[in-house]
């Protein structure tokens, strides 16, 4: 019987939340040189939390690629 190889609905939301998690990180760091370039101030968020966004966008992106390698394997 051959196998399915469709991705997983915990596969797809895999993807989607490394997407969301990069987008937010992303998206404030454009918005904060964006108004620094208009002379507005926007506030940044902390540090850590910008290193813990990446930190998790960059997990979920790498547990979304090894699932992607044994699906296609």
């Amino acid at each position: 019987m051959t196998q399915d190889r469709r991705r997983t609905a915990p596969h797809r939301l895999i993807g989607l939340a490394a997407t969301a998690i990069f987008a937010v990180f992303a998206g404030n760091i454009i918005l904060a040189k964006i108004s620094a370039e208009m002379g507005l101030s926007m506030p940044r968020l902390p540090a850590r939390t910008e290193f813990a966004l990446l930190l998790a966008a960059t997990g979920f992106g790498v547990l979304f690629l090894i699932k992607e390698e044994r699906r296609k394997g």
